[in-house]
């Protein structure tokens, strides 16, 4: 706690904040008595500086002057004023902010908001009536906070209007922020402001110190910065070199000019990426499968490297997940020199409720101007096998009936064919008595009933056939269909609505067939024997077995799901 002898004046210090012996200035930190708000105190000790003496008092007074017309949130206000045995103290409003010249690291758009907040400030100032010049901005002299909240502060060179602009004797303003007309004592404009704003954003990107800042002016009198910032875009880099040009014409004419320059620059060369797809639309085919689309970005500038990576925005009805994970989305990128990059969506409908609709966002960063960009993904889950369409009992009914009949008909005709060739080969050898002779008449005769009866059986036959491959399609295949990938493929579409996949289908279109064919030859031929048992008995029960199992295992697995549809997620 300091023991300056402020109280009398409704003040008690807290602490020095800064110290200029050589121009006898003091800063302390102190707290009104009445109030306990904070405050800023200079102090300026004329009668103890080598420098400052009683005339600079009128100075000061000026800087009063100049503070107490202004009203602007990046401006300390004056609040009061009080001589001192030793000189004269001003009190200003205190801000919790740091100066530019601390050593502090900055993000590119934040020190673009820094020169958009300074300009703002200059605005104001130069559109006053008359206008002010503050003369000495310098990164001491420009305080920002921890929310980036900008602060102008030392107007003791500050002028009000146009006159005694010039200097009259020294220069007024800090060496390597002063403008040329500052510094050879030339008339003063708006852009003279402009040059110390633009020398203090050079310092604070290349890193210099405020003290060594002459050291980048080259022997032109320019300053030489260009070759320390090539991570610039050449826009700001332009913009800053109109800011510091020599002479006040090649500048922007004033703070407002510069600030609408300014604003739709980007301080480092920004990708311009560009999505093949703002939409995704998934649907499942089955219960649990996982499903993949791929977006295509594009960087349209290619001085620059694409960078992007993606997340799932939150939603009400999924579990917290980071940016990089997430419980049934996932993704994966593939970079292609910076120009290109794959993205590929993969959705897990493992979690998810069967037959339901869910809507997502996805949230894709890019180190483009528009950092992010929105993709809505549509998923449609599959929906549960729950079979309550009529078996194909009449299908297979007929299929049975027509393999059947097709038998029967194929050992009568060949009963008949054989009956009567018998016949007629009997009758040539007792006729003729002659085994040959008789032979060759049965022949000629067998190929005269063959002409004949060839057609009407060949008729018969051809209708069986398309009767039983009728029945066939009808019971195990639904439809075919053709799709186009590429290349052309026929495609047989099992009858899911009748509750079999195609390879139970196939398997029981053959025993159905089998099961007819054997039942036709024994109601035919009247033959039984162990192997027709067999075969009638094993392809019975395995149809048996398909018609009761296959239901039984559908509800098994319903059954399972449905226990386990409380702990999915919901749309």
């Amino acid at each position: 706690m300091s023991t300056i002898p402020f109280t009398n004046q409704g003040y008690r210090v807290i602490r020095e904040l800064g110290c200029n012996l050589n121009g006898g200035r003091v800063t302390y930190l102190a707290q009104r008595i009445n109030t306990d708000e904070k405050v800023v105190i200079k102090e300026f000790q004329f009668a103890r500086s080598s420098v400052q003496s009683w005339s600079g008092f009128k100075a000061y007074e000026r800087e009063i002057q100049v503070l107490q017309g202004l009203n602007h949130a990046g401006i300390p206000r004056y609040l009061d004023s009080f001589e001192t045995p030793s000189g004269f103290c001003m009190v200003q409003e205190y801000k919790h902010a740091q100066s530019l010249s601390v050593a502090r690291s900055f993000a590119f758009d934040e020190i673009k908001q820094i020169a958009v907040s300074v300009l703002s400030i200059l605005i104001y100032l130069q559109n006053r009536i008359p206008p002010i010049f503050h003369r000495d901005i310098k990164p001491e002299n420009i305080l920002i906070d921890d929310n980036i909240n900008v602060y102008l502060v030392d107007f003791g060179f500050a002028r009000i209007g146009s006159h005694d602009m010039a200097m009259s004797s020294v220069a007024m303003g800090t060496l390597g922020f002063m403008a040329p007309e500052q510094i050879y004592n030339r008339q003063l404009t708006k852009s003279t402001d402009l040059y110390s704003l633009g020398a203090t954003l050079i310092c604070l990107l290349t890193g210099a110190k405020s003290a060594a800042m002459h050291t980048l002016i080259d022997e032109d009198g320019c300053i030489a910065f260009k070759h320390l910032v090539p991570q610039l875009s050449l826009g700001f880099i332009e913009w800053l070199s109109t800011m510091v040009q020599q002479k006040p014409k090649n500048r922007f004419k004033d703070a407002n000019v510069a600030l609408l320059a300014l604003k739709p620059l980007d301080i480092v060369p920004l990708c311009v990426a560009k999505i093949d797809k703002t939409e995704l639309e998934f649907t499942a085919g089955q219960i649990g499968e996982k499903l993949s689309q791929t977006i295509t970005i594009l960087n349209d500038n290619p001085e620059t490297t694409l960078v992007a990576w993606c997340e799932v925005a939150p939603h009400s009805n999924d579990a917290p997940h980071t940016p990089h994970s997430h419980d049934w989305i996932d993704f994966t990128l593939r970079h292609f020199n910076g120009e290109k990059i794959l993205c590929k969506v993969t959705i897990d409908t493992t979690y998810l409720m069967a037959d339901k609709i869910y809507y997502r966002e996805l949230l894709l960063h890019t180190n483009s101007a528009v950092e992010i960009q929105t993709i809505q993904i549509k998923i449609k889950t599959a929906a549960l096998p729950i079979i309550q369409y009529k078996q194909p009992y009449a299908s297979l009914l007929l299929l049975l009936l027509t393999s059947g009949a097709m038998a029967w008909t194929g050992a009568a005709v060949a009963a008949v064919i054989a009956a009567i060739l018998m016949t007629v080969i009997g009758a040539g050898i007792v006729v003729v008595d002659d085994i040959v002779f008789g032979a060759a008449v049965a022949s000629l005769v067998g190929c005269f009933l063959g002409v004949a009866a060839g057609p009407i059986f060949g008729t018969f036959l051809s209708v069986m056939v398309a009767i039983e491959f009728w029945c066939i399609t009808k019971a195990g295949i639904s439809h075919i269909e053709t799709i186009n990938q590429g290349v052309n493929q026929i495609t047989f579409t099992t009858n899911l609505k009748k509750g079999f996949s195609q390879a139970i289908g196939i398997v029981m279109v053959v025993l159905t067939a089998l099961l007819g064919s054997c039942g036709g030859l024994v109601l035919k031929t009247g033959v039984i024997n162990f192997w027709v048992i067999l075969t009638i008995a094993s392809t019975s029960s395995s149809l048996a077995g398909i018609f009761i199992c296959l239901p039984i295992y559908r509800r098994r697995l319903v059954g399972k799901y449905l226990k386990s549809e409380k702990r999915r997620i919901k749309p």
